[in-house]
């Protein structure tokens, strides 16, 4: 058995590795580049060469770019070492070495070197690189190389001859595929290639008499022929539309992932797209218009832009944020409406309803100018002098208005009690991680219960106390929550004029859950059932029978029988493996999870109806020891909650496991409950339990529990 759990965590494990990462593990990746017959222009060719040396220098490479990594540049000041991507090759090297390659390929001078071996070269090329990145935002890809080119005479003491030089500088860009390295080395390669020919037409326009005494010089030494190459070299460039792309930067001030949309237009008026606060737009280079905030075209805000090349633009917040709660005095959201208005015109931004965030709803967030601002709820008018609140909204700044509202229990009239900003102290507790709610219940129950005798339903009234503890702690994709109930009350059997005291229940449910990905995740849960007070049958002829199917003493006209003492049965479950939430909505929420499930179910002293038994003419009920167990199998869960109408919730709790050593014999338990809230304070509670019954270790029977419950309930929190 402990091999098949080892197993089972292992495949478990195996799976989650291989969907988190998506692939194979990441291996170092170096690049180089190649000489590329392909870029070159047989136009540039010299059938003789000037009878001159030349000497390529190393590059001079920007402190940036010197290491092994490649570099990723964010569009802005912030780079990025690529740790798997780096160069297999020194660029101060193998720059030139391509730049001398090309020059001897095209028959330039008589001779091209890269060291300098004896004398001194009658010409010199320097290059330098100033930027050579990869550019990545979410949106594209580009391959940037911004370079410079310098063509000079050397005089006899190595120096340079003033004022006798060609310089070529490029700052280019190129689209690539999104994060694809490989297509940006071979990008950088084409551009250092396609650039060195521009360098070239330069350079023999130079010895072509665009400069007099150089164009004597050449033709009295070599009779070489004046070809004017210039119009080639604007013919020949790796910018692509792509080069005047820019981004757009509207602060998130609300922290909210649901900020209204601010549209973008042209200098003419013209609608260009629509982004988000808090994201990212790619543009054009160019002059913009914003227009944003909530209401009509006529309140919303404008602000000019002016996007620039492989550069972010961080607009100033000219504006506000506010966001609006709705709750009562005991911190439950309540689905009212609310209005807010201009306080200085009077201008009406609209109706709204709070979001309940322990549902997982997303709160609104106004876009306002700042000002003063009033608040009315149940549609009353900008004029009202009840039901609103004022709130000052500043530039650059999020405001958070809490309305405390309270309902009429007779004709469900929602009227503000209280309003204001929270302070810090109760905000921070308010929107702390952790969330504890407590009540108690008082409870008149009516039950039936077969869950004794299988043809035997006993019908109870019983009166009992509720105390209702959950916990939940939320902190990014980690969830935790605690939910225990504990409740003691007395009841009244059929056939009985008085209450006896007993347990209902003590219940514990502790559960974790890891979302790995959107709606699938890891949970963890232990579970505890349990209850603290005897249970009792009365007046009955009774014997028992112990595990070792030996039977007592019969006990004739017994006035009770303790079935079940304090604390047993006990029953424990463990649980791992995988949680898929296939409902997440403000009114539905859905979970279903599957992995390994361990059960105990400790059962001292706990003895069964297990039929009858005739003694001496009488018949007597017969009550088996029922023997502890513990498995270990698959188990399956469903478990969520649905609001149906806005006074009518429904929850539902579903448990069931296959051991390993017999997967017919499976246990169950489900848990349905339907609440009606009649009042503030009353509700109807409708609960039906279905759950499986052991006869000699072997599943039995399915069982099943009703009860009805007039709830009066009071919040502790």
């Amino acid at each position: 058995m402990k091999n098949r759990i080892i197993a089972f965590l292992f495949v478990l494990a195996a799976v989650l590795i291989t969907g988190c990462t998506g692939g194979d593990i990441i291996e170092r990746r170096y690049y180089i580049f190649e000489y590329l017959d392909g870029t070159e222009r047989p136009g540039l060719l010299q059938a003789n060469p000037l009878p001159y040396s030349l000497i390529v220098q190393d590059s001079r490479i920007a402190q940036t770019y010197t290491r092994k990594q490649i570099v990723k540049r964010h569009y802005g000041p912030q780079i990025q070492y690529l740790v798997y991507d780096q160069w297999g090759i020194k660029l101060s090297d193998a720059i030139p070495d391509l730049v001398a390659k090309r020059c001897t390929k095209y028959n330039l001078f008589t001779s091209v070197d890269r060291n300098l071996l004896t004398g001194i070269p009658d010409y010199q090329i320097n290059t330098s690189v100033i930027n050579m990145e990869m550019y990545e935002t979410q949106f594209l890809s580009e391959a940037r190389l911004n370079m410079e080119f310098t063509f000079f005479r050397l005089q006899e003491d190595n120096s340079k001859v003033p004022d006798l030089s060609v310089t070529h500088s490029f700052d280019r860009t190129k689209r690539i595929p999104k994060g694809d390295v490989e297509a940006f080395v071979q990008a950088i390669n084409e551009m250092i290639l396609k650039e060195t020919n521009n360098f070239v037409v330069k350079i023999l326009n130079e010895f072509s008499g665009k400069k007099e005494s150089l164009a004597q010089s050449v033709s009295q030494d070599s009779g070489y022929e004046v070809v004017d190459y210039s119009a080639e070299v604007s013919g020949d460039s790796t910018t692509t539309d792509d080069r005047s792309i820019g981004l757009l930067y509207l602060p998130n001030l609300s922290g909210q992932d649901n900020e209204p949309f601010y549209k973008v237009l042209d200098m003419k008026g013209n609608d260009i797209t629509t982004a988000r606060f808090g994201e990212e737009m790619p543009l054009k280079e160019g002059k913009y218009m914003l227009h944003y905030g909530s209401g009509g075209d006529d309140q919303g805000m404008y602000q000019s832009v002016e996007i620039r090349p492989r550069w972010r633009y961080n607009v100033f917040p000219n504006w506000g944020c506010l966001i609006v709660d709705v709750m009562d005095e005991q911190r439950n959201y309540v689905k009212t409406g609310y209005n807010v208005f201009d306080n200085e015109n009077g201008y009406d931004y609209g109706i709204e309803y709070p979001a309940d965030v322990n549902l997982g709803e997303k709160q609104t967030v106004w876009i306002l100018k700042p000002g003063t601002y009033k608040v009315t709820i149940n549609s009353e008018s900008f004029n009202t002098y009840r039901d609103f609140t004022t709130i000052e909204v500043e530039e650059n700044a999020c405001q958070r208005l809490t309305l405390v509202v309270e309902e009429d229990e007779v004709s469900g009239i929602v009227s503000m009690i209280g309003a204001g900003v929270m302070n810090e102290e109760e905000r921070q507790r308010k929107d702390s991680n952790w969330i504890q709610k407590s009540a108690i219940h008082v409870n008149f129950n009516l039950k039936s219960d077969n869950s004794t005798e299988k043809n035997n339903s006993v019908t109870s009234l019983t009166m009992s106390g509720q105390l209702d503890n959950t916990l939940t702690y939320n902190y990014g994709r980690l969830n935790y929550r605690m939910k225990n109930l504990i409740e003691v009350g007395t009841n009244k059997d059929e056939g009985f004029n008085e209450f006896r005291i007993d347990l209902d229940d003590f219940d514990l449910k502790n559960t974790v859950i890891l979302n790995v990905i959107s709606s699938i995740g890891l949970y963890g849960r232990l579970d505890m059932n349990t209850h603290i007070f005897p249970s009792y049958i009365y007046n009955l002829d009774y014997v028992e029978l112990n595990a070792d199917s030996i039977y007592s003493e019969p006990h004739k006209d017994a006035n009770r029988y303790r079935a079940t003492p304090s604390l047993f049965p006990l029953t424990l479950k463990e649980g791992i493996g995988l949680n898929f939430k296939f409902l997440d909505t403000s009114r539905a929420d859905m979970n279903l999870r599957a992995g390994l499930g361990l059960r105990q179910d400790f059962r001292n002293n706990v003895y069964s109806y297990d039929g009858e038994t005739t003694i001496d003419t009488t018949d007597y009920k017969v009550y088996k020891e029922v023997e502890s167990s513990n498995d270990e199998g698959i188990e399956a869960s469903l478990v969520g909650d649905l609001q149906i109408m806005r006074n009518l919730n429904y929850s539902l709790t579903a448990d069931v496991l296959f051991p390993f050593n017999d997967m017919q014999n499976y246990t169950m338990d489900m848990e349905n409950i339907f609440n009606i809230k009649l009042f503030k304070y009353i509700s109807i509670d409708y609960r039906l339990k279905f759950f499986t019954r052991e006869t000699d270790g072997k599943l039995d029977y399915i069982a099943n529990q009703q009860s009805l419950f007039l709830r009066f309930t009071y919040i502790l929190r």
